[in-house]
Parts: C-alpha cells; sequence; structure tokens
C-alpha cells in the first residue's frame, strides 16, 4: 500500500468526515464538476528516517496534504476539523499544519489545506 493510498483510506474510514464529504476524497485535484464538499490529498514530501548505521529502516516520514474545498466558509472549516479529529487519534499520523486560501471567485469556493507525516515503509 502507498502513502497515498493509506492516506486516503484514513479519512475515508472516518465517520465524521464521511459524513461531511462521503466517498469525495480524490487524489491530486478535483473532478471537474465535482460535488462539494470534497476533499483532495496528494504525497507533499517525502524523507527517509536514517539510524546512526545510515538509511536502513527502510522508513519514510511522508508529508500528505488533504484540501478541503467548500462553497462556504463553515463547512471548509467543518472538513478539516473532521479530518484533523480522525488523524490525530491515529499514531501513525503527525499534525504539522493547515491554512486557508484566497476564496476563488471563478469557482465559487473556499479551500483549506491541512498537512500530516505519516509513518510509511519505504516503497
Amino acid at each position: 500500500m502507498t502513502a497515498e493510498t493509506e492516506a486516503r483510506a484514513a479519512v475515508v474510514a472516518a465517520t465524521g468526515v464521511t459524513a461531511l464529504v462521503g466517498t469525495r476524497v480524490y487524489p491530486m485535484k478535483l473532478p471537474q464538476g465535482a460535488t462539494l464538499p470534497a476533499v483532495t490529498y496528494q504525497r507533499a514530501g517525502t524523507a527517509p528516517v536514517n539510524s546512526v548505521a545510515g538509511d536502513n529502516s527502510n522508513l519514510d516520514q511522508v508529508r500528505i496534504q488533504y484540501d478541503a474545498y467548500a462553497s462556504t466558509h463553515g463547512a471548509v472549516e467543518d472538513g478539516t476539523d473532521a479530518i484533523r479529529a480522525a488523524l490525530r487519534s491515529n499514531p501513525r499520523f503527525v499534525y504539522i499544519d493547515e491554512r486557508d486560501f484566497d476564496y476563488d471567485d471563478e469557482t465559487g469556493t473556499y479551500r483549506r489545506m491541512i498537512e500530516f507525516y505519516i509513518w510509511h515503509k519505504g516503497e
């Protein structure tokens, strides 16, 4: 299982997230005309976990970015709150940060990004 597959599975398995977005959790970008609210996810970086003896752990620290999209600011906050609650209770995920992006006039959407590290066996 890739880190991205595990990242998607973790949020789709969370009842708080699925209550808001169902299974509308997409890799990289929203599909054209996607129903909102929805979530995207992507690998934002990977760093090997090295020991004193070198890189022999075969363990990576993968940075996963989730983006919540909604037609209201409150709904985008609810989405990231649900993701944060679900993943902070999972010891494999470490919360990093989150931030808002500008409202998109063209699509009428709000977006908030939230990032986590996941400890993952190297692929």
